[in-house]
């Protein structure tokens, strides 16, 4: 018993060392995705607090950050806004996406509480990754919608006394008007409609 006890300390404190350089490597990485998403402050970071011995070591594994200068690290889980949770999902998802090779990512509203200048740095940053992977968002944001290589409008409507749900793919004038409609609600003009086509051509020229 003794000799597995000392057997499984020296395997768990190698396993310690290995995610302290791991960690310290995706910090850095995250930290660097996330000045690019306007939070040009935050220092991210990987904390292992210690816990009871178990098959997958000693350590517990606890995502933290400091979203601006001069406060501590805290869990992500207990102080993140809405916005800031979006931005820091999207950078782990980029880094991990990197690294396991994942075919396809999800993102479902990730422009939730995001507004200028962070939500185009989130579009082009999802143009980015779209051209590694596959990207699908799920968004109200004009933007996102308008840098998307695709687009599938999805509506619910009643039909013989039951909501269906309908999807639409959008291209061409489809995709300018709908683009148009998420800007300005109902009332779509001239300026409104070339408001959508230049953003519909920003994205273009980030491919």
């Amino acid at each position: 018993e003794a000799k597995l006890a000392a057997a499984y300390q020296q395997a768990a404190g190698l396993l310690h060392s290995l995610r302290e350089a791991a960690g310290q490597d995706l910090a850095a990485r995250i930290t660097a995705e996330l000045k690019y998403l306007q939070m040009t402050k935050a220092h991210f970071a990987v904390a292992l607090p210690a816990k009871a011995p178990a098959a997958d070591g000693c350590d517990e594994v606890q995502f933290m950050i400091s979203p601006n200068p001069g406060e501590e690290l805290k869990p992500v889980a207990r102080i993140a806004s809405g916005g800031e949770m979006s931005r820091i999902m999207l950078a782990i998802k980029v880094i991990l996406a990197s690294l396991d090779e994942v075919p396809t990512l999800i993102f479902d509203e990730i422009d939730t509480g995001l507004g200028g200048r962070a939500l185009g740095s989130v579009a082009e940053k999802l143009v980015q990754v779209a051209q590694n992977t596959q990207a699908i968002c799920v968004t109200h944001a004009p933007v996102l919608a308008a840098y998307a290589d695709n687009n599938l409008l999805v509506e619910k409507r009643e039909q013989d006394g039951r909501t269906v749900t309908g999807v639409q793919e959008l291209a061409g004038e489809a995709k300018v008007q709908e683009i148009s409609r998420m800007l300005a609600g109902d009332k779509v003009t001239a300026t409104t409609k070339r408001q959508a086509e230049e953003l519909i051509e920003a994205g273009r020229k980030l491919r």
